[in-house]
């Protein structure tokens, strides 16, 4: 398991800001096993025992959504420079690469999963110009951040594509949307899992949506949206 082969490692380079242990109130005889924490401090990683006590610590840099990946990998968010990015690191937390968008799309900091052993899905956004005049206050060149999502390879090729804009207008979140903002954030995903029955289901912050891949429909239902896309070979 992860968190095994983690503690088998031992203590490791200190971080730069304090870690923190947790405060246990009541133990009642908790089985062996351990915490994967991230972020402890704000540049570090660490694992706790049942007591909450760190066993195992290692500075990674200032980082953000950390998803392990069955034992084997983990990504986290991380900035490179000015370039935002995801970093997989190995069980040892060694970086191995990094995961990117493509097309002109900047990466999204909200999520990138691993699918499989050769490919990822991630969230990336890009600033597009449209013509908002129809909508009550609309400026007829505004900035709209079109979300995107891109299933990937580790070696480089996109296998999947979606933009937001192509299939949900800014229309759809009117009633909650200021369309006066100087960049127009309308649908802000959150986060994106394969479901059961191979279809990506999509978390945004404003309404929900039933989306079918095929025929390019889709059912408001409320507050959380989300989307359902078919995977196509």
């Amino acid at each position: 398991m992860f968190v095994s082969v983690l503690f088998a490692l031992g203590q490791s380079s200190s971080a730069q800001t304090s870690f923190r242990d947790l405060d246990v109130s009541t133990l009642k005889n908790p089985g062996p096993g351990y915490y994967f924490i991230a972020p402890n401090a704000m540049d570090s990683i660490s694992m706790l025992d049942q007591a909450g006590k760190n066993i195992f610590k290692r500075r990674v840099g200032p980082h953000a959504n950390v998803l392990p990946y069955k034992g084997k990998w983990l990504t986290h968010f991380a900035t490179v420079g000015n370039t935002p990015v995801f970093i997989r690191r190995d069980v040892n937390l060694n970086p191995i690469d990094t995961l990117t968008t493509v097309n002109g799309v900047k990466v999204d900091f909200h999520e990138c999963r691993i699918l499989s052993d050769t490919s990822y899905v991630i969230l990336g956004v890009r600033e597009d110009t449209v013509d908002l005049s129809a909508l009550p206050g609309g400026n007829p060149r505004a900035i709209v951040w079109n979300n995107v999502i891109q299933e990937r390879t580790f070696t480089g090729r996109t296998l999947f594509e979606w933009r937001s804009l192509d299939h949900i207008p800014v229309s759809d979140a009117i009633k909650d949307v200021d369309v006066n903002t100087p960049v127009v954030d309308y649908i802000h995903i959150n986060s994106v899992v394969v479901d059961t029955d191979g279809n990506f289901l999509v978390s945004c912050r404003r309404h929900a949506y039933r989306r079918d891949h095929q025929d390019q429909s889709h059912l408001r239902y409320g507050y959380v949206a989300s989307w359902w896309f078919t995977l196509e070979g």
